[in-house]
């Protein structure tokens, strides 16, 4: 009974998952430890290690607070102002010392021997910075040392700068009582590794670890000639570990038969295998196991493997859904069962078009939408659109914002101001009785610091030329002091500021209609093919033999496109030979195609030739290279891209193009290719996508060198669906002696029919009365 009990709730628990997450491939997996096979392999693993534990290696991480997330300096003005840097320590990691080397500025305002900076770590006091009268106007440095006992899993270090006037009431004086904390100051862990269990519970630790804010990178081990059976099973994991990468970025160094010095994944079927598992037992379904490296006790390993392709896939796709559910060192998969199908635009980091969305879930912690301060940092909501939303001759995208603070005691310049993407877009007043006068939408007041902190809602509308894949709304308190001359003033270390998080944005009512090839929304997003969250529509095309450079390449393309859409791919293909089965209906990324004579079938030269006669149009008079603009701008993908000469060069350097065009089995279906002339190009070309760089745009990218060049040349094609009045509108925006001849036919063409019913009813009224 109770057996029975335990798998209808599983079944329900599945069932309602599916439903609410709009899970793609949501599984019903049963993964059994089976003892005599984890026998089988613990035994194989104990005979062929090889190390000591005796004297872990020490190591020393030097990270500048620009590495921890400070985009630009610190900034404290006033008494009191504070501000805050976090950082995380490694689950594998001991961290014996901690130092910080702060670079500073300070006014000669606060050169005297009371001003200083007090430094906290987790509340806890670590020392403090000195302002000296020699050193004012000019960079200090100062070390500060920290007692490794105070942290934790997550850290914080707090700013607080102690402001001494001379003179009482002189309130004026806050402006001139500065310091400004670089961004290229220091933190500096001394680490020792620790040795952790052989146990998925920890997973995805250690290979990817959240308090970890450094770029990841996760080594993947192939056999040799296994490229047919482990590329798919591969790209899973890369989307799988992007997606948890987030922000973070990731690369996969790939080695061919060689043991990593790090945390790795290592691929492997019963046939093909490196040569350090030769003698590994064979396994009898999709497995997956986590070992120690033979040679390091301190790097653990883990096993994708299986019998065939099939068997590989099937277990990342396991490993990728259900992680959660595992604890042990070793699994076998059973069962992977599809529930539902994913939808278009359903990515979980994607905002959906459906809803009105809370900027409350885009959020990790509440503290996100809170300042603190007289000159607070700036709040700020990061979120990623679908690049196709039609904004066109729309008013902008509804934001309806509430928002919280301390107004001042009399009224004065303090403000709110609203940006979008660091341009600002809306500004409101902080008036003393809670109420924004230029409004007519309701106001909210909620006292919370001695009744001293009122609310206000109002709507912005967010113009749509200002938003791309990626996107930021800033929001910016300011709070000015008074010139109070019974010197009753609020304190810096009290004023605040708060987003509620039920503001809301709304895309809904907004068409996916686009202008296509767009390499700027494939840079940002991996658009047209995370239109899928799983790229249930895409068909990855690469050499049959092809080099590491660009395996590496390809994994680090779908690591990119799992961090933007926040889930593992499971549904693409992968082809490196024709023919080219059931890529008619999809869009097509195609890696490393680069010689004709790697070419000999019909399809594959279907596929060149497009490429190829893509590549040429580059080179034109007038050469139209693509400046920066945003995306949503339908009145730029009208421009001219007519290519009027063709020039022809055999270049034997170094280049690499990135190129997109429409695919030539499928009207309204994508091509994006990547291109180097040398393997060592792919590279640049996956750094600077995964750096989103603004100089890839247009329908073709260039990489000389160090340098980007982008051209918007060739054929335009469109994809997503329009209303039929705003398409027809559309359509005619730039032709307006046509749009004019339309509307005048029109006109004409209701008078006439006008006319005749005229007529008509005169003549039934005449022959009534006959």
């Amino acid at each position: 009974m109770s057996t029975l009990k335990i798998k209808n709730a599983f079944v329900a628990s599945s069932r309602y998952f599916a439903k609410v997450s709009f899970s793609v491939l949501f599984f019903s997996v049963l993964l059994l430890f089976a003892e005599q096979s984890l026998g089988a392999q613990r035994d194989f693993f104990e005979k062929n290690v090889n190390y000591k534990i005796d004297n872990p290696p020490i190591k020393n991480d030097a990270l500048t607070f620009e590495q921890l997330g400070l985009g630009s300096s610190i900034k404290l003005q006033g008494n009191l102002a504070h501000s805050r840097l976090g950082f995380g320590s490694r689950l594998d990691e001991l961290v014996t010392e901690a130092k910080i080397d702060v670079i500073y500025t300070y006014s000669p305002s606060l050169a005297n021997e009371i001003s200083q900076v007090r430094v906290l770590l987790n509340n806890q006091i670590a020392g403090y910075l000195p302002v000296e009268q020699n050193k004012a106007g000019a960079p200090v440095k100062h070390t500060l040392i920290f007692d490794p006992r105070f942290l934790s899993k997550y850290n914080e270090i707090e700013f607080e700068l102690i402001a001494f006037r001379e003179m009482r009431c002189a309130t004026k004086a806050q402006a001139s009582m500065w310091l400004d904390i670089s961004n290229q100051s220091q933190l500096t862990l001394r680490t020792q590794p620790l040795p952790l269990k052989n146990d998925f519970s920890f997973f995805p630790k250690p290979f990817l670890d959240v308090n970890d804010f450094l770029p990841v990178e996760v080594p993947f081990v192939f056999p040799e000639n296994a490229q047919a059976e482990t590329l798919e099973a591969a790209g899973i994991a890369a989307s799988y570990f992007g997606s948890l990468a987030k922000w973070r970025g990731i690369s996969f160094p790939v080695h061919v038969n060689l043991l990593p010095q790090k945390h790795g994944v290592v691929f492997a079927t019963n046939d093909k295998r490196p040569d350090f598992l030769k003698d590994l037992p064979r396994v009898n379904a999709p497995t997956i196991q986590l070992v120690t490296h033979p040679h390091n006790a301190f790097v653990k390993l883990l096993l994708v493997l299986g019998r065939d392709k099939q068997d590989l896939r099937k277990a990342m796709e396991a490993l990728a859904n259900g992680s959660n559910v595992l604890a042990g060192p070793f699994a076998e998969v059973t069962h992977v069962e599809d529930v539902l199908p994913r939808q278009p635009y359903d990515a979980p980091n994607w905002l959906p078009t459906n809803r009105v969305i809370r900027l409350g879930e885009l959020i990790d912690s509440p503290t996100q939408l809170q300042a603190q301060g007289r000159t607070p940092r700036q709040i700020v909501v990061n979120f990623n659109i679908s690049p196709d939303l039609f904004v066109w001759r729309s008013r902008g995208i509804p934001l309806n914002i509430k928002y919280r603070y301390s107004p001042p005691n009399k009224e004065d310049d303090s403000h709110l101001s609203i940006l979008v993407n660091d341009l600002f877009v809306k500004g409101f007043p902080l008036t003393g009785n809670g109420v924004y006068e230029g409004s007519n939408n309701d106001k909210l007041k909620i006292p919370l610091v001695d009744d001293l902190v009122h609310g206000v809602t109002d709507e912005v509308l967010v113009p749509g030329f200002r938003l791309s894949g990626k996107n930021k709304i800033q929001f910016e308190y300011a709070f000015t002091k008074p010139d109070s001359g019974d010197c009753r003033d609020l304190t810096a270390n009290y004023m605040y500021g708060e987003i509620d998080a039920d503001s809301t944005m709304d895309l809904t009512g907004f068409p996916h209609y686009m202008a296509m090839p767009d390499l700027k929304a494939f840079a940002n997003v991996g658009f047209p093919f995370t239109r899928l969250a799983d790229l249930a529509d895409t068909a990855i095309v690469m050499e049959k033999e092809a080099s590491i450079n660009a395996v590496e390449a390809y994994l680090d393309l779908l690591g990119s496109f799992g961090a933007s859409t926040g889930l593992a791919a499971t549904k693409f293909s992968v082809y490196d030979s024709a023919p080219f089965t059931g890529i008619e209906n999809k869009d097509i990324l195609v890696i490393g195609l680069m010689a004709a004579n790697a070419m000999q079938e019909s399809d594959q030269h279907k596929l060149l030739n497009a490429m190829v006669s893509n590549i040429k149009k580059t080179i034109n008079t007038p050469i139209r290279q693509t400046e920066y603009v945003t995306l949503f701008q339908p009145a730029q993908i009208k421009l001219g891209r007519e290519v009027f000469k063709q020039v022809e060069f055999k270049n034997e350097g170094e280049i690499g193009a990135l190129v997109g065009f429409e695919s030539p089995w499928q009207k309204n279906k994508s091509v994006v290719a990547v291109v180097a002339s040398k393997p060592a190009v792919f590279k640049k070309i996956t750094s600077a996508l995964l750096k989103r760089s603004d100089d890839i745009s247009g329908t073709v990218s260039l990489f000389r060198g160090d340098e980007i060049v982008s051209f918007q040349v060739g054929e335009t094609y469109y994809v997503g669906s329009l209303p039929i009045i705003k398409l027809i509108l559309f359509e005619l925006s730039d032709k307006p002696t046509l749009l004019s001849i339309l509307i005048v036919s029109i006109c004409a063409l209701l008078l006439v029919v006008l006319w005749k019913m005229i007529r008509y009813a005169v003549y039934l009224r005449l022959h009534r009365h006959k």
